[in-house]
This record gives C-alpha cells, sequence and structure tokens, in this order.
C-alpha cells in the first residue's frame, strides 16, 4: 500500500479520497464528540471537555467505516511517522477523528514538539490552544510564538500550575507580539518561571518599562538576544541594567529608541525610525562593540558619512549591512565602508537617487566582487 501525505489530508492509495475531513466534520456534529480542541475548527459547540471519551459518529457510512479500518489497519509505527510529518495542528485535528489517533498522536506526536505557534489563531482561540498546551505533557517544547492580549492569561496561569511550570521551565524562547497589556509585574512573574530563556521578544508591548528591562537582567543571565521594540517608556538607565545583568547577549533590538550605549557584546544591532538619534548618541555603542557583525538602520535622518566612517573603525568584523532612508550618506563614504570592513552583503534603499546607486553598484563590486547587493 502506498501512503501519501498532504498538508491536510491523509488517505490511502492513489484513488482513496480525504477521510480525515469528512470524519472530523461528522465527529463535531451534534451526535458526535466534542473537545477542547474546537478552538481548532469552525464550530459553535459549547461544551469543552479534554481529549477523552471519543466516539464514532452514529452516522458514520459504510465507506467511511472501511477506509477507517484500511487506515486502522497499518503498522502503529508507519502511523507515527507518518504524522510526524505534518504540522502539529493537523495532528491535533487528527486528534478528532477517533480515539486511536488521539492516543497516537499523544504518544507518539506531542512528546517530540519543540515549537507551538498561535500567531494564526485569534482571541479565545489563541488563548484555548495555550491553555491546551500547558496541560499537556510536551517534554520537548522549547518554543512559543503567539500576539495579542489573549495570550497573556493562560501564560500567567501556567505561572502556578505544576504542568505548566514544569512547561515553562523548559523554554527557551519566547516571542510575544502586541501583547499590549502586559505590565511590568506580571512580565516579572512569568520570567521568574522561565529562568533557562535565551531569546526574548516583547515587540509592541508598550507598557513596558524600565522596571521590565531590570526584571529581564536580574532573572535571564543566558539570555542571547532580547527584543524591546516600541517600548516607549524605556530610557537608556534600563538598557544599560538589561545589558549589565545578561553577559551573554548577542542581539538587541531596540527600535523606538535610546540609548544603549552599555551594552558591549553585540553582533547584531537593528536601529529603526530613530530619527532623533545622533552620531554623538550612537559612537558610543557602535565603539564599545568592535565584534557587531550585523546591522540594520533605517530612517536615521541625522546620521552623515562621519558615521560610516565609524563603523569602519570600529567594527572591521561587519559582514552584513542594510540602510534604508539614511539621506545624508554619500557613495565615496560607502565604498570606504565596504573597503574597511569584510561586509559580505549590502542593502541600500531610499539613500541614493537612481543613477548614483547604479554608480554605487558598479563601484561596490569592482572593491568585493563577492559582496552580495540588494537596491
Amino acid at each position: 500500500r502506498y501512503i501519501f501525505i498532504r498538508e491536510d489530508i491523509i488517505g490511502i492509495c492513489a484513488n482513496q479520497r480525504p477521510l480525515y475531513v469528512r470524519l472530523c466534520k461528522k465527529n463535531l456534529s451534534p451526535n458526535g464528540c466534542v473537545s477542547e480542541l474546537e478552538f481548532l475548527l469552525d464550530s459553535d459547540i459549547n461544551s469543552v471537555k479534554f481529549l477523552i471519551d471519543f466516539k464514532k459518529p452514529n452516522r458514520m457510512s459504510t465507506a467511511d467505516d472501511i477506509a477507517l479500518d484500511r487506515l486502522t489497519a497499518l503498522p502503529w509505527p508507519c502511523h507515527a511517522h507518518i504524522l510526524k510529518l505534518l504540522p502539529l495542528r493537523n495532528c491535533l485535528v487528527m486528534c478528532l477523528v477517533c480515539k486511536y489517533f488521539n492516543q497516537l498522536i499523544q504518544k507518539e506526536v506531542l512528546q517530540d514538539v519543540s515549537m507551538l505557534d498561535v500567531n494564526d489563531f485569534y482571541g479565545q482561540q489563541a488563548s484555548n490552544c495555550l491553555s491546551w498546551a500547558f496541560r499537556n505533557k510536551l517534554t520537548a517544547l522549547r518554543k512559543i510564538t503567539a500576539s495579542g492580549h489573549s495570550c497573556l492569561e493562560p501564560l500567567l496561569t501556567a505561572c502556578h500550575l505544576p504542568a505548566g511550570q514544569a512547561i515553562l521551565s523548559q523554554l527557551t524562547s519566547i516571542h510575544l507580539d502586541y501583547v499590549n497589556q502586559l505590565r511590568d509585574n506580571q512580565l516579572s512573574y512569568l520570567l521568574a518561571a522561565c529562568p533557562n530563556l535565551e531569546v526574548l521578544a516583547l515587540p509592541r508591548c508598550s507598557k513596558l518599562t524600565d522596571a521590565a528591562a531590570i526584571t529581564i537582567g536580574s532573572l535571564l543571565p543566558n539570555l542571547r538576544e532580547v527584543s524591546c521594540r516600541d517600548w516607549t517608556a524605556l530610557t537608556g538607565g534600563g538598557v544599560a541594567a538589561l545589558a549589565q545583568g545578561c553577559p551573554k547577549l548577542e542581539d538587541i533590538t531596540v527600535d523606538g529608541c535610546f540609548r544603549a550605549a552599555s551594552c558591549t557584546n553585540l553582533r547584531s544591532l537593528c536601529l529603526a525610525w530613530c530619527t532623533q538619534l545622533t552620531e554623538e548618541g550612537l559612537r558610543p555603542l557602535v565603539a564599545r562593540n568592535p565584534e557587531l557583525e550585523d546591522l540594520d538602520i533605517e530612517a536615521l535622518y541625522l546620521l552623515t558619512d562621519s558615521m560610516l566612517t565609524g563603523l569602519a573603525e570600529c567594527t572591521p568584523r561587519l559582514s552584513r549591512l542594510s540602510m534604508r532612508m539614511c539621506h545624508r550618506f554619500n557613495p565615496e563614504a560607502i565604498v570606504a565602508l565596504v573597503e574597511g570592513t569584510e561586509l559580505r552583503s549590502l542593502l541600500v534603499s531610499g539613500v541614493l537617487d537612481e543613477a548614483r546607486t547604479t554608480d554605487l553598484v558598479s563601484r561596490v563590486r569592482r572593491v568585493r566582487p563577492h559582496c552580495e547587493l540588494k537596491w
């Protein structure tokens, strides 16, 4: 028998019609089973309970019975291998097909889940998905990505539940975007349960202040990457405390923007729309981070050619530079920067007019033939 796999279909043989989509629809009928995994499908089921007591719908056709029997007749290892190749979301939908697949996925698939991304869910769906995750033994889970204020409650609830605490303590990466209700004390509560984080991204969490940065510095000694984009209340003091408390910090994103001159181990830096940032403010940061390799600058209107000269002097290992809408840079200074660093990738957009950009590309190619150029 030949098994073919597609993103949301499991079938047997080339001519077998899609099976589980039809079965799921039947199982979610009034006479079928209900599950807290209802957040995966468009349904109006009000009763929510754990993944138990699955039963076959009363009106399942003989053809469906035969198809299901043919699928379940395959050996357990074969099913396990197939399911591990499917996205987690589709595997969870398979839990709704029958008790057999539910047990198979619980035993063979969930133990290998390393990342949970709920950005495709909104409102109560996202909340239910996270709640489900924290109640299951996802022993390999290391990364959670979510957005919106609805994800906040299940995260905070998990902090005082044994199963949730176990999962939070093993996480190495959390990305929470636009959780605009997240406050300093709540972040402190959450991070205390996540001591092993290496990556923390909290963009557009606008209510966070210096206190949150201080908390990060005091609780996450292994942190390598952090994003504080659009923390409008953050100041240089908060950034200094964060940097001093995180000796392994390599990458900080501070779009917004403020002083970050206390950081000394940065490999990557992104500065966007810091329209009042001067060369006097940026030079100390560059000078204190000679290992800088990756730099993105956008709409830094006050920077001039002397800043590029400073980059060439202070960051000889710079290998990638992206510059957008920095209108005061001239081709001569850009070429000199390429000559003075190890630059292998250069993006220039909205800096020069078309003719000068074309000339710049030609000059850079003569100086560094293998440099990747985008404009």
